[in-house]
C-alpha cells in the first residue's frame, strides 16, 4: 500500500523566521486564506528574509508544492550578486557527508560560514520562479556554489496563478552535485527577496508536502 503524503503545516507557528546577515529591510510573512485553502504570503519590499522549518527526510524524498507571485522580479539574474532576488524561492537543505565535498568545497563553505554565519548549508536545492532564464536552467548561486538554483518558472506570463511542482529531489540532487544516493535532507525553507534590486514583489506558498518514494510507483 502506497505511504500517505506528509504536509507541512502552513501557518506561521510552524516555522521559524530566518534574516540575513547585512540585510536591513525584512521580507514581510503572513497567514491567508486562499480560495484553495491556507497559504503563507511574503510581501517583499527592497527585503530579504525567509522562513525555515527543520525536518529529517530520507534523499529518495518527493516533494510537491504550489506557489504564486504578483510579477517576477526586475532586473533579477542567476549569475551575479545584483541580480540575485527572485519572487519566491524554495529552499531543499541537505546533510551530504564528507566525501561529497572537495577540499575546496570545504574551504569555501568555512570562508562562507565566517562572512553569513553558519546558517550557510552544505548542500542546498533553491527552486525559484526566476525573471529571465529558461525553465530547467540548473546553476550555482552567485553568492556559494553550495547552493544550486533550479529554474521552475520564468516570467509574468502566469503572475497571479497557482503553479504546482513535483520533484524528485534525489535526481534533482543528482543533476545539481553529480552524487548518489541524495543524503538526508534537514530542512526547508522559504523566501521571497528583493534586496539586491529594490523591487517590490508578493509570493504565497502553499499545498507543501513530502512523499515517499514508494507513493511514486
Amino acid at each position: 500500500m502506497a505511504a500517505d503524503p506528509i504536509a507541512v503545516p502552513m501557518n506561521l507557528s510552524a516555522w521559524t523566521s530566518q534574516s540575513l546577515p547585512k540585510v536591513e529591510r525584512q521580507t514581510h510573512w503572513l497567514q491567508v486564506e486562499t480560495d484553495r485553502g491556507p497559504a503563507l504570503e511574503a510581501r517583499s519590499t527592497a527585503a530579504a528574509s525567509g522562513l525555515t522549518r527543520a525536518v529529517e527526510w530520507p534523499g529518495a524524498t518527493v516533494l510537491s508544492w504550489r506557489w504564486q507571485v504578483s510579477r517576477s522580479v526586475r532586473n533579477g539574474r542567476l549569475d551575479a550578486k545584483a541580480g540575485d532576488d527572485f519572487a519566491a524561492r524554495l529552499y531543499v537543505i541537505f546533510d551530504p557527508p564528507d566525501d561529497h565535498l572537495s577540499f575546496a568545497d570545504r574551504a569555501k563553505l568555512a570562508v562562507g560560514r565566517r562572512l553569513f554565519g553558519d546558517s550557510l548549508p552544505r548542500a542546498a536545492l533553491c527552486y525559484v520562479w526566476a525573471s529571465g532564464e529558461a525553465v530547467g536552467t540548473i546553476a550555482p548561486n552567485a553568492y556559494t556554489d553550495r547552493v544550486r538554483m533550479i529554474v521552475l518558472d520564468q516570467g509574468d506570463a502566469q503572475a497571479g496563478q497557482w503553479r504546482e511542482h513535483r520533484r524528485d529531489l534525489a535526481a534533482d540532487y543528482e543533476a545539481a552535485f553529480g552524487h548518489r544516493p541524495a543524503p538526508t535532507i534537514i530542512g526547508v525553507s522559504l523566501m521571497s527577496d528583493t534586496d539586491n534590486t529594490g523591487d517590490e514583489v508578493w509570493a504565497r506558498f502553499a499545498d507543501l508536502q513530502m512523499h515517499s518514494p514508494t507513493s511514486e510507483r
